[in-house]
């Protein structure tokens, strides 16, 4: 970790080519041995990212993003209290928004604490001495704002929800004159007839949980992830200063032999 980070972010490349000479190594150690504290960190920081694969962990954590308001779509649809197609459309546009607006603002809280901590050493600290409590404490946050969200939504539902219906009734009958007489969703609404009661119950038990299910997965993950890479960071960080006094203790030690 050491060679590999201090190389790519520090020293010209091209100084650790074929022409090595005890000049560049002794220069590149000098380097390592003299960089300041808050370059050890970022180098060790980086290092541990790059360790537990920081990149696809993004990227499940962007895919779970994506799929938990689906499958709200998708219970909210089953779950509709209006069993018509347009009610179920209607459920389903509901059910993908009462998943998104959370997740949403969540992302917008963790991304404000994320530049918080860029700006911030104290943040940053306390962000990798407590991970969990850190990790919770944005939760908290982004519960509250949420909350807050949630209530003024409804407030301005119960107060112009009626009024927009009434408005934009004529399309809605329309669209859903279109669904009734869509063939692809007779046929389809036909097959799941024929299941049996006890699949229907079952599929419709799974489609409820699921976005609860994909949540809390993503969250473990998220947990388990954080950990292992400020426990990679220490120990980069811990590996990083025992070198660097090792260097300096060899530095002295050469200098004190050179002047006598």
């Amino acid at each position: 970790m050491l060679v590999s980070a201090v190389s790519s972010n520090k020293l010209n490349k091209q100084s650790f080519g074929h022409h090595q000479n005890s000049e560049d190594i002794e220069s590149y150690a000098r380097v390592i041995a003299n960089m300041d504290d808050a370059t050890v960190r970022s180098l060790s920081y980086a290092a541990a990212s790059h360790q537990v694969n920081d990149k696809r962990y993004n990227r499940a954590r962007k895919l779970a993003f994506i799929s938990i308001p689906l499958a709200g779509a998708v219970a909210g649809a089953i779950n509709a209290t209006k069993t018509s197609r347009i009610g179920r459309v209607a459920g389903a546009a509901w059910g993908f928004a009462e998943w998104a607006l959370p997740l949403v603002t969540g992302a917008i809280v963790f991304k404000a604490s994320n530049k918080i901590e860029k700006s911030s050493k104290k943040a940053r600290d306390f962000n990798r001495n407590h991970p969990v409590m850190s990790y919770l404490t944005k939760i908290g946050v982004a519960v509250g704002t949420i909350l807050g969200i949630t209530f003024g939504t409804n407030k301005l539902i119960e107060r112009y929800g009626v009024k927009l219906t009434d408005k934009f009734a004529p399309e809605i009958l329309k669209f859903a004159d279109k669904l009734d007489g869509n063939s692809v969703l007779n046929f389809a609404q036909k097959q799941l007839n024929k299941l049996p009661e006890f699949v229907r119950e079952l599929g419709k038990a799974f489609a409820d949980w699921s976005p609860w299910m994909i949540l809390a997965g993503s969250f473990a993950h998220s947990l388990s992830h954080s950990a292992k890479r400020d426990a990679a960071y220490a120990h980069n960080y811990a590996e990083f200063k025992a070198s660097q006094t090792q260097l300096r203790d060899y530095f002295d030690i050469k200098e004190h032999l050179e002047k006598v």
